[in-house]
């Protein structure tokens, strides 16, 4: 029996290009009302985590600041955006060596790209998503 979903699967919806698109139809087994779910919960959730962290970035310790990369670093891999989740994955790593200052300057400016570039991407896919699984 076929569902919505098979039918959406062979429309061969393509997404914008800066997303790894190898990984979502991999990782979603191109489900395209799984991948609408998790855009859609990153942009309610795991964005604004990230505002809320640069927000209070100089208040916190460095410790507390690599704990919270930690913790969003692995939405951005699921939404397919690996070049966020690398760099976010390379101010884990380097963010003791580097220190606070460096860091909250990297994280800033990635944020910045963030809300600027990938931000606005992922909430027009979500748009599509949702006129295409909503039929309209």
């Amino acid at each position: 029996m076929k569902t919505k979903s098979d039918k959406l699967i062979k429309q061969s919806y393509t997404f914008n290009k800066v997303l790894d698109t190898n990984f979502l139809a991999h990782h979603y087994e191109d489900d395209i009302e799984q991948i609408y779910l998790v855009f859609g919960i990153f942009l309610t959730a795991t964005a604004k985590e990230f505002e809320a962290l640069i927000v209070d970035v100089e208040a916190i310790e460095l410790e507390k600041i690599i704990q919270k990369i930690h913790k969003i670093k692995p939405n951005f891999l699921l939404v397919g955006l690996q070049d966020v989740y690398a760099k976010l994955n390379t101010l884990e790593i380097n963010g003791l060596l580097i220190g606070k200052q460096a860091t909250t300057c990297k994280l800033k400016s990635l944020y910045q790209v963030c809300e600027e570039i990938y931000f606005p991407i992922l909430s027009a896919e979500l748009e599509s998503l949702n006129a295409i699984l909503s039929g309209t």
